[in-house]
């Protein structure tokens, strides 16, 4: 028997896989490292605060961090199908609540917003973005709500 993922779950799989590993120190703690829009950034994507002498997170605090940073998305997407809710946070992780708000509202489309800080297209955002609007129709070809987060 199929066991049910939850909404946290998958989008933490999702961006987790996005993301790709942060660096870390040779103590096993995160540090902080610029992405690639330049914005000094710590863990999963942590970057309120963050500077570059903002010193090393334990792995609590990195995951305190993420659930914060996700905590706003869920509250937007949590009556969608499990897929497309999930896709949708991944790209508000990534883009930011307004950038979610917009796609939301049929203000913008996901696949619009694969340009680095500089307005440069990048293939890796390009190919994410993809990927969560293929997600997202599949999700909308899904009847089932999710599992509670």
């Amino acid at each position: 028997m199929a066991q049910d993922v939850t909404l946290t779950e998958l989008a933490s799989a999702l961006i987790a896989s996005f993301e790709g590993p942060p660096p870390m120190n040779s103590q096993g703690l995160y540090i902080p490292f610029q992405n690639g829009g330049g914005a000094w950034t710590i863990g999963k994507g942590h970057t309120k605060g963050i500077t570059a002498s903002t010193p090393p997170a334990t792995q609590a605090e990195v995951d305190e961090w993420f659930a914060e940073d996700q905590a706003p998305l869920f509250g937007f997407v949590g009556k969608l199908p499990l897929l497309e809710a999930a896709a949708l946070v991944s790209f508000g992780f990534n883009c930011g609540l307004g950038a979610l708000q917009d796609v939301l509202a049929g203000r913008g489309v996901v696949e619009h917003y694969c340009h680095d800080a500089k307005e440069n297209v990048e293939p890796g955002l390009k190919t994410r973005r993809h990927l969560e609007a293929v997600l997202m129709a599949l999700g909308q070809q899904m009847t089932s709500p999710h599992p509670q987060t």
